[in-house]
């Protein structure tokens, strides 16, 4: 059995939300009672922190409930408050920003938490539907070159955006972190960023034992995150690299998995107290 949590960090899409993007009913109920047994709960996406905080409201989140966007490049409160960034250099962007010109790609261009596109297509409408995140299209995005945002991502075919792997990270080495996290996506980020990193600044700031940590995800922008948490989930629905390095393999999201987990171990924990009484 797990330690108790004092700290629950939830991904969004494929963990605790369905596929039509909503939270049900159950599993708010679920963050509900954790939250009233004091366990800090905080959402750790890929989204922008303005789409990550849509959902924290949701859930009745205060404005000093911490958020992890952006696969872990931004922590900041949903009142707010940056507490934590890690952003991609000018020059590094510009030439993702020149590539993906030159090879007729889609770029998701980040900067101060709004997202640049070239123009309105396919992959711009495929990612708005998923995430909510509504682009501005600008129609070269040579206008943000100088800037240092804090993601890149290219959305493509789960094909083209594979091939991509190996080019870019044997361009770019070890001073960014490339990664899929969909299968459509690629994406660019601060070789220091990822959501585990992020998740341990979090319980660092809270004063919070890496054992009493509990982390649930689906994907591979997940890993990272249940590899540090003390004790983590990975949703049936997930892909096998967030299986194989989970604590256990929980039911599926659609299924209200994170709710079941959530009751499951609150009640093992009251009998536990029951009957010690």
């Amino acid at each position: 059995m797990p330690q108790e949590p004092k700290l629950i960090a939830l991904d969004l899409d494929g963990t605790l939300l369905t596929h039509d993007k909503q939270i049900s009913s159950r599993n708010k109920a679920a963050i509900a009672k954790a939250q009233e047994r004091e366990v800090a709960v905080v959402l750790a996406s890929g989204r922008t922190h303005e789409a990550t905080s849509r959902y924290a409201k949701m859930l009745d989140m205060s404005a000093s409930n911490i958020v992890i966007s952006y696969n872990g490049a931004r922590v900041g409160t949903l009142g707010g408050e940056l507490l934590y960034e890690r952003g991609v250099s000018a020059d590094q962007a510009a030439y993702v920003i020149d590539y993906a010109q030159e090879h007729g790609l889609h770029l998701n261009f980040y900067w101060e938490d709004v997202l640049y596109v070239r123009e309105i297509n396919e992959w711009s409408r495929l990612y708005q539907n998923r995430t909510g995140s509504v682009p501005n299209p600008i129609g070269s995005l040579d206008k943000m070159k100088g800037r240092a945002p804090t993601k890149l991502l290219i959305v493509n075919s789960f094909e083209r955006t594979t091939s991509l792997l190996a080019p870019m990270k044997a361009h770019f080495g070890d001073t960014l972190y490339i990664t899929k996290t969909d299968d459509e996506y690629i994406e660019f980020m601060n070789p220091e960023v990822n959501k585990g990193h992020a998740l341990e600044f979090v319980a660092n700031k809270l004063g919070v034992n890496r054992e009493n940590v509990w982390a649930f995800g689906d994907n591979y922008n997940d890993v990272a995150m249940l590899e540090w948490a003390g004790w983590s989930v990975a949703m049936q629905n997930g892909k096998a690299e967030a299986k194989m390095i989970a604590s256990e393999i929980g039911p599926d999201s659609e299924d209200d998995g994170v709710a079941q987990v959530l009751e499951r171990e609150f009640a093992a924990v009251a009998k536990g107290i029951n009957s010690n009484e």
